[in-house]
């Protein structure tokens, strides 16, 4: 699976903003909302040759792991 994949899963009926970085090895899906307040970011979604790593999400991890599947 594609970052661009995984960032169009989680904007779609979500209500989260998507940006997608390409490394060397690796890409990146960094996952923000809005608030009334601001902007809030909720981390990222790392894919390396070995997987998908939905560790460095920080906010409501189980709901945008869902989003992706």
């Amino acid at each position: 699976m594609k970052a661009t994949e995984i960032a169009e899963k989680i904007t779609n009926g979500t209500g989260y903003a998507t940006k997608v970085w390409v490394g060397d090895d690796r890409e990146r899906v960094y996952v923000t909302r809005q608030l009334s307040r601001g902007r809030q970011d909720m981390g990222y979604v790392e894919l390396t040759p070995s997987g998908v790593n939905f560790g460095p999400i920080v906010r409501n991890r189980a709901a945008i792991r869902n989003a992706a599947a």
